[in-house]
């Protein structure tokens, strides 16, 4: 008896042992811990400095898919403010049971109330943009807020975005809030592995509404999410409207930087949509767009077409172009969204005679590029004219590009060179004059099949018919003071001449520069070996051997 008194008590520290270890395991196993990489962006541009948290919501979700919602949880102040927040006209004359919050779409939880993993990830995010994470966090069970470090190992006390906009933290895996280090709601996400990527931009927190750019290459695409275009061609968008933004229907209401003007919108499909143009201030180029929707039982796409407005008055170029769209969705709470950035490249020329290693003037030129065996030539009237060969072609159908404009590739006229008021020298008789040696382009699309095809030769000289090739490109990269910083065919010249630099008004270092176009029809640099390096070179090499005599004989 005694032998079995002690075999008992073994079995049931055996059974104890054994219980412990599976509870452990069921412990470990729902609080698995993963590193996750956040990515913040505004319209693509790193957001350096930004504090972000993440919150699991497990708990919560768990409860409110499958109605576990006790008394503790709807008696608390943090469920009864949220129910009032959620509170519409037509509900508030209605007697409320308080352990139930109804949402204005019609979607309701608590007790007993069960619903679909979907169902609960909307009622999550509802709750969520409504400012409802203290009452989460309630029905959830405390969890701490884990803070995103800088992912360099000597800088996790940086608890903020580096530079690049990047973030790491070791989070529980499972439905996760993550929210701004002011406390607002940015996006749910579903951590279920280790390195996992989240991507978070600013400008676009709700993909119920998103815009992108469908007609363009991916040539054209460059850093940071923007997009180089031809001016001279309209540009087509897409706006997807989830079914999950409004069911009921609903109002949009799109807009555009001042520099784009929107010419149709239509839906994709049988879907049929109200679109109503802004007629009220006739004196605006790009007004806005009412779009009412209707029932949405399924994702909608409308097709927007806009086009790139032309120069200002003054000159400056129209760059940074994009569209917005906002509304309110079906729980009375606003959504937006914005497009992909356009920009705008191009190229400065320079006439000059090689031999004086002056400016000059009286150059003419064809706008063209090279497409497979066939050339197309520009016209502001026609746009790009494909032709099979440059020989005996009629010049009047194109637009001839001259010394003194500025040309906006879809914009009918150029527009003068404007004066360098800001130059320290400034005359004006010398300004224009000077002017009428450089031509300026902008609004080409990114390539490196673009030509100039001399048509009349610089005063002086005979007229060479070689073809004059450049590239457009445009790339960006964050700059020192941690801003985005762009490098392009307009501020950084492919072939420049560093002694006619000074003399052109507004030339600028990495600001705006200009190619050389000599009268032998190509563009040609002054040999900076021969001017500069040699005579450095020779300097350097008299000294050495100074030093050797006087060590040798001293």
């Amino acid at each position: 008896m005694k032998y079995k008194g002690y075999l008992k008590i073994i079995a049931i520290l055996l059974c104890s042992i054994l219980l412990y270890c599976v509870r452990e395991e069921v412990v470990s196993a729902d609080s698995e811990m993963l590193t996750v990489r956040l990515h913040s962006t505004q319209s693509g541009i790193p957001n350096r400095g930004a504090v972000y948290t993440a919150r699991n919501l497990d708990g919560a979700y768990r409860k409110i898919m499958t109605g576990d919602i006790t008394s503790t949880d709807f008696l608390s102040p943090e469920w009864k403010q949220i129910q009032s927040n959620m509170l519409t006209s037509t509900s508030e004359n209605t007697k409320l049971d308080p352990s139930i919050i109804h949402l204005p779409n019609g979607l309701q939880f608590g007790p007993g109330l069960k619903h679909s993993p979907q169902e609960t990830m909307l009622i999550l995010e509802a709750v969520l943009r409504a400012g409802g994470i203290p009452m989460l966090m309630d029905i959830n069970g405390t969890t701490e807020g884990i803070f995103f470090h800088q992912p360099e190992a000597e800088k996790m006390g940086n608890t903020f975005t580096n530079a690049q906009g990047n973030s790491e933290a070791v989070v529980n895996k499972g439905i996760t809030a993550i929210m701004s280090g002011s406390g607002n709601f940015q996006k749910l996400v579903t951590i279920t592995e280790e390195n996992q990527q989240i991507e978070l931009d600013t400008d676009n927190l709700d993909n119920r509404l998103e815009i992108s750019v469908d007609d363009q290459s991916d040539a054209a695409l460059t850093d940071f999410k923007r997009y180089i275009v031809d001016s001279a061609s309209p540009i087509t968008f897409h706006l997807k409207v989830s079914k999950d933004f409004n069911k009921l229907g609903g109002e949009l209401l799109l807009s555009s930087s001042t520099n784009l003007a929107i010419s149709s919108v239509k839906a994709l499909g049988d879907a049929e949509v109200g679109v109503t143009k802004d007629e009220e201030n006739q004196a605006v180029p790009n007004p806005n767009y009412q779009i009412a929707l209707p029932t949405l039982n399924q994702d909608l796409t409308l097709e927007i077409i806009a086009s790139i407005l032309p120069l200002n008055i003054d000159g400056t170029t129209s760059g940074n172009a994009s569209l917005s769209v906002s509304g309110v969705d079906d729980n009375q709470g606003g959504v937006s969204a914005k497009s992909p950035v356009l920009v705008l490249s191009g190229i400065n020329f320079a006439m000059t005679e090689s031999k004086t290693n002056k400016l000059a003037t009286g150059g003419e030129y064809l706008l063209g590029k090279q497409i497979g065996k066939n050339y197309q030539l520009y016209s502001a009237q026609k746009g790009w004219i494909t032709v099979s060969s440059l020989n005996n072609i009629d010049n009047s159908q194109f637009t001839i590009l001259k010394g003194g404009y500025k040309y906006s590739i879809g914009s009918l006229d150029p527009v003068p060179i404007p004066p360098a008021l800001n130059r320290f020298n400034y005359n004006v008789q010398t300004n224009n004059k000077l002017n009428q040696s450089l031509i300026q382009i902008v609004g080409l699309a990114k390539g490196n099949e673009y030509f100039l095809y001399p048509i009349k030769a610089i005063d002086g000289h005979s007229l060479d018919k070689g073809l004059i090739q450049f590239s457009i490109f445009s790339n960006f990269e964050i700059g020192r003071n941690k801003s985005l910083v762009s490098q392009n065919s307009l501020n950084t010249s492919q072939n420049q001449n560093f002694t006619i630099n000074t003399t052109i008004p507004d030339f600028l270092t990495g600001v705006n520069e200009y190619n050389v176009l000599t009268e032998k029809g190509i563009k040609e640099s002054p040999d900076v070996s021969k001017k500069v390096i040699i005579p450095i070179v020779l300097f350097c090499i008299v000294i050495f051997v100074v030093a050797v005599l006087l060590i040798k004989f001293m």
